[in-house]
């Protein structure tokens, strides 16, 4: 299932979709993005030191269901890759998920041609994807497409 351009899931087993919370008001989220929740239960991204936990982080989902502002006509879900400022998303997670990420979710410089399976993936300096290295693993790489132009990464989630 697809939820933008850039985001989508391969697999619902195990997931865990953890209720509905509000998007801190000055966050600039895209579906799929690493998020937590911050000591008013709002939704902000995660940095790369914040390990993940089920029921306080996960990936963002925003199911597009209200084209205000939009031609509904020329527009479809995946051309709406943001998560809304303010309004409510969900965090999902569940350790065995698996999600596809094509290269706009990563880090710039992400090197997709050394990417092997059972890589670890974590949250980089700028909030998006990148080699775990020594930050908390988020997801772990089953396969991979580093065609030019092609780039995705097909992960399951870590926790």
């Amino acid at each position: 299932m697809t939820y933008s351009r850039n985001f989508g899931f391969r697999s619902f087993e195990n997931i865990v979709r953890n209720g509905r919370h509000r998007v801190k008001a000055a966050e600039t989220l895209k579906n799929g993005a690493g998020v937590k929740l911050d000591a008013n239960g709002e939704i902000v991204a995660a940095v790369s030191a914040d390990a993940p936990s089920v029921g306080t982080s996960g990936l963002a989902l925003y199911e597009q269901i209200d084209y205000a502002g939009v031609d509904a006509v020329a527009t479809s879900p995946e051309d709406l890759d943001d998560v809304p400022a303010g309004n409510f998303a969900q965090m999902v997670s569940g350790n065995g998920v698996k999600v596809w990420l094509k290269a706009s979710m990563f880090e710039a410089g992400y090197d997709f041609g050394a990417t092997a399976v059972g890589d670890p993936i974590g949250i980089g300096a700028t909030g998006l994807y990148d080699d775990a290295g020594a930050n908390p693993t988020w997801l772990i790489v089953e396969q991979f497409d580093a065609t030019v132009g092609a780039e995705i990464a097909e992960c399951r989630i870590a926790f």
